[in-house]
């Protein structure tokens, strides 16, 4: 089993900014703390955590703030398809293990 020592060490090293980050009462500062503690999100987590209803404006945002992300397309098994981001500084299978129900196509 990997240990994701690069990952957790990359999460100490964000606590300050994620601590000044929650502080804000920006949606999107909010959004990038939690994504800066490893974590992905979908956009059903933007509406329902952080009230963000554009949420490919609120990536495109991030990335203007020189957050570097990451996507992947998810097929359900309904079809529908749907769209996890996450932060380049962290390895999907991280992510994976984070929130594994994100990545579940079955």
């Amino acid at each position: 089993m990997a240990t994701f020592t690069k990952e957790w060490d990359k999460i100490r090293e964000n606590r300050p900014t994620i601590a000044t980050l929650e502080k804000s009462r920006k949606k999107i500062d909010r959004l990038a703390a939690f994504m800066l503690g490893g974590n992905p999100v979908t956009g059903r987590t933007m509406i329902e955590k952080f009230n963000i209803h554009s949420y490919r404006d609120a990536i495109y945002d991030l990335g203007k703030k020189g957050y570097d992300i990451q996507r992947k397309v998810i097929t359900a098994p309904n079809g529908i398809e749907h769209v996890v981001w996450w932060l380049v500084d962290f390895s999907e299978e991280f992510v994976t293990m984070r929130n594994p129900a994100f990545f579940r196509t079955k």
